[in-house]
C-alpha cells in the first residue's frame, strides 16, 4: 500500500515538473517571438489597427445617423409635442428623412478620404506607439488630421438645408402664440438655433469617441481570425 502511494506521488511530481517545463518553454517561445518582431511588424500592426478602427467607426456613425432622431438637443421640445401640434409630426418626419439622406452621402465621402489619409501615416517609433496606450494611433491620427476633419464636418453641417426644421420650429411657435392668446398663458416661443455648431460638434465628438473605442477593442479583444503578424504585436490571442 505504501509503495502504491509512493508511486502515485512520484507520478504526480514528474507530471508537475513536465507541465512546469512546458509552460516555461511556451513562455520563452512567446517572449522570443515578441523580441524578434521588427519595427516594420509594429508599424504594419498599427496601421492595420487604425484602418480597421476608421472603417468600423465610419460604418457605426452612418448607421447611427440612419436610426437616430436628428433633432438638435435645443429643439427637443418639438419631439415632445410632435403628436400634439397639427402638422408638426409630418414636418419632423420629412426633416429626419431629408437630413439623414444628406448626412449619409456626405459622411461616406468623408470616410473615403479619411481611409486614404490613414494609409499614408508613418510611425517614427512604432514600438513606442504599441506600448503607449490602446488608443495611441487614434490620438496620433487626430493630432495630425483632427483639425481638418472637424473643419470638414462643420462644412457638411453648414451646407445642409435646414428649411424643413425651421418650418417645424415656426409651426411650434404659431401654436404657442395661439395658445397664449386663447388661454392667456405665457409659454415661450422656441428661439432660432445654431444648427451648424450643434450638429458639427455632435458628429465630430461621436466619430472620435467611436474611433478610440474601436481601436481599443481591436487591440485588446482576442480574434482567432486576426492576421498573425498583428496578433503577435498586440498579443491579443
Amino acid at each position: 500500500m505504501k509503495r502504491r502511494i509512493a508511486g502515485v506521488l512520484f507520478f504526480l511530481l514528474i507530471l508537475t515538473v513536465m507541465l512546469s517545463s512546458c509552460k516555461t518553454s511556451a513562455e520563452a517561445e512567446s517572449a522570443s517571438e515578441i523580441k524578434n518582431l521588427t519595427e516594420a511588424d509594429a508599424a504594419y500592426a498599427l496601421e492595420y489597427a487604425l484602418t480597421t478602427a476608421l472603417i468600423d467607426s465610419g460604418q457605426q456613425l452612418i448607421q447611427d445617423i440612419k436610426t437616430r432622431s436628428l433633432l438638435p438637443q435645443s429643439y427637443a421640445v418639438l419631439e415632445e409635442n410632435r403628436n400634439n401640434i397639427p402638422g408638426l409630426n409630418s414636418l419632423l418626419e420629412s426633416w429626419d428623412e431629408e437630413f439623414s439622406d444628406y448626412l449619409v452621402q456626405a459622411f461616406e465621402n468623408v470616410l473615403e478620404s479619411v481611409d486614404k489619409i490613414s494609409s499614408g501615416i508613418t510611425f517614427s517609433d512604432p514600438f513606442a506607439f504599441v506600448n503607449e496606450s490602446d488608443t495611441s494611433t487614434t490620438d496620433y491620427f487626430l493630432k495630425l488630421h483632427g483639425s481638418a476633419i472637424l473643419t470638414y464636418i462643420y462644412k457638411i453641417a453648414s451646407d445642409a438645408d435646414y428649411s424643413t426644421l425651421e418650418k417645424a420650429r415656426n409651426q411650434y411657435n404659431i401654436y404657442i402664440r395661439t395658445s397664449n392668446f386663447v388661454n392667456g398663458t405665457d409659454n415661450k416661443e422656441l428661439a432660432e438655433n445654431n444648427n451648424v455648431d450643434e450638429f458639427g460638434s455632435l458628429f465630430y465628438r461621436t466619430f472620435t469617441q467611436l474611433l478610440r473605442t474601436n481601436e481599443k477593442l481591436f487591440r485588446t479583444t482576442p480574434d482567432p481570425y486576426l492576421d498573425p503578424r498583428v496578433k503577435a504585436v498586440f498579443g491579443n490571442d
